[in-house]
């Protein structure tokens, strides 16, 4: 049987991570078939095998870079700080 593992989500706004209607989650989990994905809340539940587990998260550690690092571009755009910035888009 396979392992599961919890991945909380960055430090943004919801919507930002998984998407209208999911979409953006459903990608990521397009490109993870051999996971089950769940997203629930400010976390998100991948089931499977040890080693295919190992890649995602290590992907995970990447996607959440680049979240934080777009929401604190986007925040000195606008020249806000970036808690202000996920309040607004919440």
């Amino acid at each position: 049987m396979g392992s599961e593992r919890r991945f909380a989500l960055p430090d943004v706004p919801p919507l930002e991570f998984f998407g209208v209607g999911h979409r953006k989650f459903a990608t990521l989990k397009s490109h993870f078939p051999k996971l089950k994905l769940v997203g629930r809340g400010n976390e998100v539940k991948a089931l499977g095998s040890k080693d295919d587990l190992d890649q995602f998260s290590a992907k995970w550690d990447l996607i959440v870079w680049h979240l934080e690092r777009l929401m604190l571009t986007e925040a000195r755009a606008l020249g806000v700080g970036a808690g202000d910035v996920r309040r607004a888009v919440e």
